[in-house]
């Protein structure tokens, strides 16, 4: 096609710029745009793209929100198909939306819903066993009883790899029978109490001077323990112990309140760095008492060592938020005439109410004669125990006297169907139990 301003080719379009060059014309431009539609155009170029953007903003939000809730729906899915596929290994993300929150919920709920009364009262209990193989003692505790957990002593542990076999053959043994994980806990304080002799990291916490060394003992400790199988610890020593011939003065760290706190919340976070739920102890604190509360019923005898101690308590909670927390058998008189084991006045309203705790509260060892011993719990294990829980703790330990168990779950079960322990109470333990499962193992 031609015009009056030659061939529209290569060579045209030169001649059509001199020609319009030489008669003082501008080149066409083809249809003119007002400055006002150049505007409009402009704006809506620009809402295009921003709709565009937030349009791809909210699929992927969309996308991963529910990703999220559809891993949620997969684990609570499979009703009737047991405990395994309920119960998650992996820790749930804190920073899922509330609604991903609420099918979280309602998944522990439907836990809940499916358990027999037996088998939530078998997750309040952390039990012990007298070998160092999977035999049918061990076997029956985690099969008939759906027990929550293990303490593991020296009795138990040989070496590295036979206690790595018993671990691995522990909750294997859950996951074949469609059983929830357990918590596989020990003392494992460094120094004294060192169930274990073979770790590596054994650094008492009376050496621990610094929150980087305390970090790091804790982290190097947990990574030991972790490979072994363990998934919980009994530390640290939170007591303010300041006499040299005192009970725990050797286990305690020997540094003024303050940096107790300091010390306690890094090897908090150094224990969650290598995998491990720490369960800091005894509160409310055994001060300075001088006899092993393991053979005698022990007192406060000085209420500003007391103080110091439930301060301690007060700012760990506060500072690192411990997922556990274990208590003492141990009386303060101007508190309460019980011990803080069966004491709903330590438990509930000091710890709960005052402290603003509400995690996992687990009982010291529940064989130890500073428990038996008190006239108030009947002395017998079995009444401890029931009064242990009705005064707010929401998991007990028994492993020095196995043998025990069956008759403590019994007497639990009796107190549940007698309305001495209520439904609402058992489920708002188990509850706690789980979550934390959920969260850790």
């Amino acid at each position: 096609m031609s015009s009056r301003f030659g061939n529209p080719g290569f060579g045209g379009a030169r001649s059509l710029f001199k020609q319009c060059e030489a008669r003082g014309r501008r080149i066409p431009s083809g249809p003119k745009i007002s400055q006002k539609m150049r505007f409009h155009m402009k704006h809506v170029v620009i809402l295009l793209l921003s709709g565009l953007l937030l349009g791809l903003f909210f699929y992927f939000q969309a996308s991963e929100r529910n990703a999220n809730i559809s891993r949620l729906h997969f684990r609570a899915s499979a009703e009737n198909k047991g405990f395994n596929t309920l119960y998650s290994r992996n820790q749930v993300n804190t920073d899922q939306t509330s609604s991903v929150d609420q099918i979280r919920l309602s998944h522990i709920d439907q836990i809940l819903s499916q358990m027999t009364v037996e088998q939530k009262i078998g997750q309040l209990i952390i039990g012990g066993f007298g070998n160092t193989i999977l035999d049918n003692e061990l076997r029956k505790l985690v099969i008939e009883y759906n027990i929550g957990g293990f303490n593991l002593l020296e009795r138990n542990i040989q070496d590295k790899k036979q206690l790595q076999k018993l671990n691995t053959d522990i909750q294997g043994l859950a996951k074949e029978h469609d059983l929830p994980s357990l918590f596989l806990a020990v003392d494992q304080e460094g120094g004294l109490i060192s169930r274990i002799k073979f770790l590596k990291e054994l650094t008492p916490q009376a050496e621990i001077k610094t929150s980087e060394q305390a970090e790091a003992v804790a982290r190097r400790r947990g990574g030991e323990l972790k490979e072994l199988g363990f998934n919980m610890i009994f530390s640290p020593i939170l007591d303010y112990v300041t006499d040299p011939k005192s009970y725990l003065y050797p286990r305690s760290f020997h540094v003024k309140p303050d940096a107790i706190v300091k010390l306690s919340s890094s090897m908090l976070e150094g224990y969650d760095a290598g995998g491990i739920i720490s369960v800091p102890k005894h509160f409310p604190g055994y001060g300075n008492v001088k006899p092993d509360p393991h053979k005698k019923e022990v007192s406060y005898d000085n209420i500003d060592i007391f103080e110091n101690s439930l301060n301690i308590f007060k700012e760990v909670i506060s500072l690192a938020n411990p997922q556990a927390i274990m208590t003492a058998h141990i009386k303060v008189k101007e508190i309460d005439t019980k011990p803080a084991t069966i004491s709903t006045v330590f438990l509930k309203n000091l710890l709960r109410e005052n402290l603003g705790y509400k995690e996992l509260i687990v009982s010291d060892e529940l064989s130890m004669v500073s428990a038996l011993e008190n006239p108030s719990a009947g002395g017998s294990m079995e009444e401890v125990a029931v009064e242990s829980l009705m005064a707010g703790h929401d998991m007990l330990i028994i492993s020095l006297k196995p043998e025990k168990i069956s008759s403590v779950i019994a007497a639990i079960k009796k107190a549940f169907h007698d309305g001495t322990i209520s439904e609402e109470q058992l489920d708002k333990s188990v509850k706690k139990v789980i979550t934390l499962k959920l969260n850790y193992l």
